[in-house]
């Protein structure tokens, strides 16, 4: 019993022993805290600031200030001078008269400003204005339904009482060509060198590109009187997976890059569908008028029939129009050969590059 009591107080007086060593250990963590504590107080303790850096303080936030409302009110007037640039666009491209008089060039005239902003949004409202209305187009030119597969080929020549001219290709193609490379063929033929008529300078690269869109402006030489004319080309290609679109538009008056002295209001419209792995759906529209000059106008009928090499002399006037027209017919049917056989050759080429010819096998 002696034994046990003698251990019992042994367990208390080591524990209490414990007890206290750890109320000892919190109270030395306390003060340590403490100390820190007291020491991050004084490190934080900021000191009154005098008048004199306070009133230098203010001084920077007030030059700051102006010269930040200094930039905004630049980018209000250069906003509002490219609003009215717009505005006075918008309006001059959406004018046309009642009556279009024979030398009265409004309707034709299709213009680009130079300041860059005004430049490049007139560039995109111009592509979008085709690509948006591209069905429409189609459908008031007589194509097959945008699901048809229907073949369809036309070449027409519209002459007017004032004797202004319009030409159309309308074609449907199924072509037993992938996507890619029927895509491809027609990037190489429209876009790198128009239908190889005339040469292509570039202007300007990639005024608007991205993963669905891509701009670029261009002029085409000719040759014209024993010297050398141009056309202003603007080019838009709208990439979808299963789509691929291309419009173009002459412009006739360039703020930046002066046209030439002969023009024509040109427009085209390529589609090329994926209907299949190794079948693809076109449809192409190429649209333009008659030549004309800033300095005399449209050019007359005998005029026009001569710069594509229709003599119309001594031929009476009355038989003018049919003349012409069946002579166009016979171009334009030529011109239709010309584009499929380049077409063609432009696909094969394409695959040719992806699957090379096997190298004979030497035998010996």
């Amino acid at each position: 019993m002696n034994e046990y009591k003698y251990d019992k107080r042994t367990y208390n007086r080591e524990r209490q022993r414990m007890l206290q060593n750890e109320r000892l250990m919190q109270v030395q963590n306390l003060k340590q805290q403490i100390t820190l504590l007291q020491e991050q107080l004084q490190s934080q303790y900021m000191r009154p600031l005098k008048w004199k850096e306070i009133a230098q303080e203010i001084q920077d936030c007030e030059k700051e200030s102006k010269l930040l409302q200094k930039t905004l009110r630049r980018k209000v007037n250069r906003l509002e001078q490219l609003i009215k640039i717009m505005t006075q666009w918008v309006a001059d491209m959406m004018y046309v008269e009642k009556s279009l008089d024979n030398r009265n060039l409004d309707c034709k005239n299709i213009t680009l400003m130079e300041e860059p902003l005004s430049r490049q949004l007139g560039c995109e409202w111009i592509l979008d204005h085709l690509f948006y209305n591209m069905e429409y187009v189609f459908s008031n030119c007589g194509f097959p339904g945008p699901n048809s597969d229907e073949i369809f080929q036309r070449f027409q020549v519209t002459i007017n009482e004032n004797e202004n001219c319009q030409y159309e290709w309308c074609t449907q193609r199924i072509l037993p060509a992938s996507f890619d490379d029927t895509t491809f063929a027609f990037q190489k033929i429209l876009k790198d060198n128009y239908m190889g008529i005339g040469r292509r300078q570039p202007l300007e690269n990639q005024l608007i590109s991205t993963n669905t869109k891509c701009f670029d402006y261009s002029r085409q030489l000719f040759k014209h009187s024993n010297h050398v004319d141009w056309e202003n080309w603007l080019c838009g290609e709208y990439f979808e997976p299963n789509r691929y679109v291309i419009v173009m538009q002459s412009i006739h008056n360039d703020a930046k890059h002066p046209s030439g002295t002969l023009q024509r209001n040109r427009m085209t419209w390529v589609v090329v569908d994926r209907i299949g792995p190794m079948l693809s759906r076109t449809r192409e529209l190429m649209t333009f008028s008659n030549y004309w000059t800033k300095d005399t106008g449209n050019f007359s009928l005998e005029q026009e029939a001569k710069f594509w090499g229709c003599n119309l002399n001594n031929i009476p006037e009355y038989l003018w129009h049919t003349m012409f027209t069946t002579y166009m017919q016979r171009v334009g049917t030529c011109h239709a050969k010309r584009f499929t056989n380049e077409l063609i050759n432009a696909i094969k080429s394409r695959k040719n590059r992806k699957y090379p010819p096997a190298k004979p096998v030497d035998d010996s």
